[in-house]
């Protein structure tokens, strides 16, 4: 007697996905196992009077980068989609590019800018007006990394700002509304979604960042996490706050869930384009603020790389040396961000078909929870599991593994809408003229969604290339990456050094930029 097992493609899909939500799960379950072979140590870690300051520290640096990023995120949105600002277009690409250029690059810049010695202060000496502080510490902190966190905002609420129905602002206009009651009560409520999701972006990107907190000297949780593993080599206390850390990650989550509430929604896209505010007078402030803005982001960290690139005498041997972790980063970021794809697409597809499924809501939520893991997290877990199977440790494989967690979300979000947009009837029509499952998927389904596969390459890629902390502690002897590169050698003082491989991460960078941000622009 033969024994013959059929699977239907539903559960097939929702095997697939619940084996990736399991993979989600390492991370956390590493982190507790570990805390739990001394908890008395790791209960005393966190409760040590130095950590309470730098988790009060963290916190702050959170919540006062998120409010000025979304501030500048709002007002740049605001700017070229709904005023008579002058050339929006090439606004638009500008306002998005300094998402291209790393936090920690940005970091590195803004020291050599900011140095006694340094152009601003140079500037001001010119007009007798002193020397401008050491940009170190708390705030130069929050400046640094609110000028290349805003992209988040002003990508995700251009968008949005995009689907309101310009009538519904004509008509309070109309009505005898001011501007700002206009705004105030029609566009930021109808904005409370997309503040929610592009907020929350920013608070997890600031809670998880390593390399500019460290090179400003600012202690947050990610530092005290990497100290405690590479410094004092405390794998207890490291993964202690690691498990605070992601707490943390998680209550920030709940908070931005529940300050979206229900999604609001203006209807659909208006046709219409008249609504503008004519700033008049205020043409000039917003003009000196988009033209400081871009001064920061983008021409002070080319021309300050380029001249320090201009004058180093090791010009072709640096060329030379930078060719393997080039080729090294390019290749690995695209096999994570093929990885990637490949694993967000099952749990895409039960959560745009299968909602009303048990199971879907909590491979979803698992799915997130790479939002709520910061790399140094990942990093560290990771490293506790690669020492349990001697094939992965110090492998390549293991770090493609921490960027797929990483990323998975990202992925999510350019492949959920795609989806969205196929309706099954297509998908039906084609099964009912013959055509078996697999060829459904391979001539119909794939090619529409092609372009927010692309999107979600794309997106992966970018955060690939400048991902830092789980690099720094998952990269296998002999593997060199652009962001390795940059970081070693500004954190020794040798500024130079990083200023090819920050040029081309940020080329490289800006191509992937480009390319999410076409496909995902098309897709709203």
């Amino acid at each position: 007697m033969r024994l013959s097992f059929s699977f239907s493609p539903v559960t097939l899909v929702f095997g697939m996905s619940l084996l990736v939500a399991m993979f989600c799960l390492i991370p956390p379950l590493y982190l507790f196992i570990r805390v739990s072979d001394d908890w008395s140590h790791a209960r005393d870690i966190v409760l040590a009077s130095g950590s309470v300051t730098i988790i009060l520290e963290t916190f702050a640096l959170v919540l006062v980068t998120t409010f000025f990023a979304t501030c500048v995120g709002l007002t740049c949105a605001w700017l070229t989609e709904y005023t008579d600002f002058p050339y929006p277009t090439i606004f638009r690409l500008l306002f998005a590019l300094p998402l291209a250029v790393p936090t920690y690059v940005g970091a590195i810049v803004m020291i050599s800018l900011f140095s006694p010695v340094g152009f601003v202060n140079d500037l001001l000496s010119v007009f007798g007006l002193g020397q401008f502080p050491l940009i170190y510490g708390f705030w130069g902190s929050v400046f640094v990394l609110t000028l290349f966190t805003y992209p988040y905002v002003y990508l995700i609420i251009r968008p949005a700002l995009l689907g309101i129905d310009r009538g519904l602002l004509e008509n309070s206009r109309l009505l005898g509304r001011s501007g700002w009651y206009t705004f105030r009560h029609i566009i930021l409520p109808l904005l409370r979604n997309a503040l929610g999701s592009s907020g929350l972006l920013v608070a997890l990107y600031v809670l998880a960042d390593f390399g500019s907190v460290s090179l400003l000297r600012f202690n947050t949780l990610t530092m005290l996490i990497f100290i405690e593993y590479d410094g004092a080599l405390d794998r207890v206390a490291a993964s202690a706050t690691s498990i605070l850390l992601m707490a943390f990650a998680v209550v920030l989550v709940i908070g931005m869930f529940r300050f979206r509430g229900n999604e609001a929604r203006g209807g659909l896209r208006s046709s219409r384009r008249a609504y503008r505010v004519r700033l008049g007078v205020w043409q000039i402030p917003a003009g000196l603020f988009s033209l400081l803005i871009i001064a920061f982001t983008l021409v002070a960290p080319v021309v300050t790389l380029l001249s320090w690139l201009i004058g180093d005498a090791n010009f072709t041997s640096m060329v030379i040396s930078i060719i393997h972790p080039l080729f090294g980063n390019i290749l690995v970021g695209a096999v994570a961000a093929i990885v990637t794809t490949m694993l967000a697409l099952p749990i895409a597809h039960i959560t745009v078909r299968n909602k009303g499924v048990f199971l879907t809501r909590p491979i979803e939520i698992l799915a997130y929870s790479g939002y709520a893991l910061p790399g140094i997290v990942v990093g560290l877990a990771l490293v506790s599991f690669g020492l349990q199977f001697d094939v992965l440790y110090q492998s390549v494989a293991l770090l493609i593994i921490a960027y797929a967690l990483l990323f998975l979300p990202q992925a999510l979000n350019a492949e959920k809408p795609v989806l969205i947009n196929i309706r099954p009837a297509l998908q039906e029509a084609a099964a009912s003229l013959g055509k078996n499952r697999m060829q459904v998927f391979r001539q119909i389904t794939l090619p529409l969604m092609s372009r927010g596969l692309l999107a979600s390459f794309a997106l992966v890629f970018l955060t690939t290339l400048k991902e830092l902390p789980a690099t720094v502690l998952l990269s296998p002897i002999g593997f060199e990456s652009l962001a390795l590169r940059i970081w070693m050698g500004a954190n020794e003082g040798f500024f130079a050094d990083a200023a090819l491989p920050s040029l081309l991460l940020i080329l490289s960078s800006g191509v992937a930029l480009y390319l999410a941000e076409r496909n995902l622009f098309r897709l709203t």
